[in-house]
């Protein structure tokens, strides 16, 4: 493995808050209050641009993925400028962004939407909408589905390309068809539907306790995601073709956390920043180098993933299926093909 020269999709998450607080979601107890261990922390600016101007500057990335595993892009406050920065950098690359839309105001997105407009040449925002006035927010807590498409039409506006994603519950299923035309008379590009990760989880504070249920969604069959518009279809990627069990690798892609850390994917980083799997992270921690070996803060991107824990320690567990972590997730073990 040579993670330095493999790299061509950076996922990142740039922050750890979320206006959200998702039944099921790892940041949240039980669909309350965020999780007391959760260091809040926006990825910092001036970081991100010595990132996208320096680092890889040599590096052709091709995909940049805002992701959500420790909170919500929409909330970090420089999310327009991040974007400009890097699309400057990196015309030719595509950018998609996961987030509830619930945060700030039609104006802040309008302006989101003229950051991608301008700067990329393909670009796309997932919205997370768990169905329609009555029943999104059953999940999707403290977020307004109102509020949400007012964002979503006023990031249309400016030029945004927006994708509905819906995430189905016994609950939502009877409005696929509705959430289809309120889609499209909003101005979304396409909706796809998507099974819940998490099954029948239990939402309970102080004043709610009801279940999630997803017997029945999970029973039916995933409808076909629906396109209006044809320019969210990102182009295909032509990949370099690799020997390595490890499909994050095959992928060309790693994994930034908001505190600055460069992980190999998203499944280790949640192990090493979370408290959860105690067993697998110890696992990980006894053949990791010492503390922030991989923190951008400190370190180049180079440097990182030059290290000997990226291009010899793990490349030696992925080929014999050492880590939990990469059996549970990636199917990895040692009689792997």
């Amino acid at each position: 493995m040579n993670w330095l020269k493999q790299i061509h999709h950076i996922q990142v998450d740039i922050t750890s808050y979320c206006n959200a607080r998702c039944g099921g979601c790892a940041r949240n107890i039980a669909g309350g209050e965020t999780q007391p261990w959760l260091k809040l922390n926006h990825f910092d600016k001036e970081l991100w641009y010595r990132l996208i101007t320096q680092d890889t500057i040599d590096t052709e990335i091709r995909q940049l993925k805002f992701n959500g595993n420790w909170g919500d892009a929409g909330m970090h406050p420089d999310l327009p400028e991040m974007i400009s920065v890097f699309g400057k950098c990196n015309p030719e690359a595509s950018v998609q962004i996961c987030t509830n839309g619930g945060t700030h105001n039609e104006e802040w997105w309008s302006n989101l939407g003229n950051a991608l407009s301008r700067n990329t040449k393909y670009h796309a925002v997932d919205f997370a909408i768990d169905g329609l006035e009555d029943t999104h927010s059953i999940y999707r807590r403290s977020t307004d589905y109102n509020k949400i498409l007012a964002n979503a039409i006023s990031f249309a506006k400016a030029g945004g390309k927006s994708r509905w994603i819906m995430t189905l519950f016994d609950y939502n299923i009877h409005q696929i068809e509705d959430a289809i035309k309120v889609a499209k008379k909003n101005n979304f590009a396409s909706i796809r539907f998507r099974y819940s990760h998490t099954k029948n989880a239990l939402v309970e504070t102080l004043t709610e306790k009801y279940r999630l249920d997803t017997d029945k969604a999970d029973k039916t069959p995933l409808p076909e995601a629906v396109f209006f518009n044809k320019s969210v279809i990102f182009p295909e990627i032509v990949k370099q073709e690799v020997e390595s069990k490890c499909p994050w690798y095959r992928n060309e892609r790693i994994q930034i956390g908001p505190w600055g850390n460069v992980w190999p994917c998203c499944h280790v980083a949640d192990i090493i920043e979370g408290i959860n799997e105690v067993d697998q992270r110890e696992q990980l921690l006894k053949e990791m180098p010492e503390q922030d070996w991989n923190n951008l803060a400190n370190h180049s991107l180079n440097d990182i993933l030059s290290h000997k824990w990226f291009n010899s320690t793990l490349n030696s567990a992925v080929k014999h299926g050492k880590y939990d972590v990469c059996i549970n997730n990636c199917g990895i073990t040692a009689n792997n093909t």
